[in-house]
């Protein structure tokens, strides 16, 4: 007995799994989350910069980021920040 596949469309107006894990993490960041960069938008060539929020704004996320000379805090956008999971990416 052979079995048939059944042939899947994909609809035009669903989400993409960057918008999926976008909406997830809107909900999560708040005030004192460990972040990191994503590297969509200005973050393209941070590398893996990790930051501490400070507050939120909508889809604004407002960062310091550790190891940097400056004391302000810096106006991300709600894509170009993740949280930090706590494991170190080891580059050869």
């Amino acid at each position: 007995m052979v079995r048939k596949s059944k042939v899947i469309t994909v609809l035009k107006n669903e989400e993409t799994d960057d918008e999926i894990i976008e909406k997830r993490f809107r909900m999560t960041l708040k005030k004192g989350d460990r972040v990191i960069t994503t590297g969509h938008g200005r973050t393209k060539n941070w590398g893996n910069v990790v930051g501490i929020v400070t507050k939120r704004r909508g889809d604004k996320v407002f960062v310091q980021w550790e190891g940097t000379s400056f004391s302000i805090e810096d106006e991300m956008d709600i894509k170009e920040v993740r949280p930090d999971d706590g494991v170190k990416i080891n580059k050869k």
